[in-house]
């Protein structure tokens, strides 16, 4: 645009961001997140939901003996359709806290998703519905078990952790607010 003979260029680059206050949010909630994944990955793997008399170790897809190297059959296919109910629940709850932190990753650190509204919002949906799939998981198995329920061990109370973590992850994101934008202009005269 030219005005009174000079030539005046403006260029408007907008891009998104974090401010220091909101990006120390959600490097919190990043961080409190990474220990509900830790927490999930644990519950859900090792076979220690529940614990017998005899040294038996239930976990969610194998059953050992304690003291006996390889004595371990799976529980995966089971025909007890209430432990398939929790196994299929686990499973939700611990792919959708997966994905929920591989959204809180992106939404943190890679420039063409910092500040994107919609996946903070996807990744505290995935973070509650992570929490819906573990509370059931552990609703049913702890039902299962209510008459000798000092032999829950650790596994089932890592799930019940990541199930309430789960829950407060989620509403972290979901009040953590957007990016701001920033808006760069540059006039070049002549």
């Amino acid at each position: 645009m030219s005005v009174h003979g000079q030539l005046q260029i403006f260029i408007i680059r907008e891009g998104r961001g974090l401010s220091f206050p909101r990006f120390f949010h959600f490097l919190i909630t990043c961080d409190i997140v990474f220990f509900i994944v830790f927490y999930s990955w644990l519950a859900f793997t090792t076979n220690s939901w529940y614990r017998n008399d005899s040294g038996d170790y239930l976990g969610l897809w194998r059953t050992c003996t304690a003291g006996v190297i390889g004595a371990c059959s799976p529980t995966d296919g089971s025909a007890n359709t209430k432990y398939g109910v929790v196994q299929a629940f686990s499973i939700i709850g611990f792919l959708s806290q997966n994905a929920g932190f591989l959204l809180i990753l992106l939404y943190m650190f890679r420039n063409n998703y910092r500040g994107n509204t919609e996946l903070r919002v996807a990744s505290a949906i995935l973070l509650i519905l992570s929490m819906i799939g573990w509370l059931i998981a552990v609703a049913i198995f702890g039902a299962e078990h209510t008459d000798d329920s000092d032999r829950l061990h650790y596994s089932y109370a890592l799930a019940v952790c990541a199930c309430g973590l789960g829950l407060f992850g989620g509403i972290l994101m979901f009040i953590g607010g957007g990016g701001h934008r920033h808006v760069q202009t540059v006039v070049v005269t002549q």
